[in-house]
């Protein structure tokens, strides 16, 4: 799993039929320098948000075959969803 920024959603009006429902969020990685201050990564990725998050919030991120579980099933053509909000 990766913390990521959302950076803002993205706008689909035709989806495949198991993302209906959801919401497609541009995540930003982040990391911490030795202080604690939050670096984030110029890299965007576009990833499934099922649980709302908003723009601007920290939030956790599963990768690879185990997001597709985390979407809703093994046939989700999903490579990242995002899987909890960072309080």
């Amino acid at each position: 799993m990766v913390i990521c920024k959302a950076a803002g959603k993205v706008v689909s009006t035709v989806k495949n039929e198991h993302l209906v429902g959801t919401s497609l969020i541009m995540v930003r990685p982040v990391r911490f320098d030795a202080k604690g201050k939050e670096i984030v990564s110029d890299e965007v990725f576009v990833a499934v948000d099922p649980i709302g998050c908003a723009t601007g919030n920290n939030v956790l991120v599963a990768q690879g075959s185990n997001a597709r579980f985390a979407a809703g099933g093994a046939d989700s053509p999903v490579d990242m969803v995002i899987v909890g909000i960072i309080d």
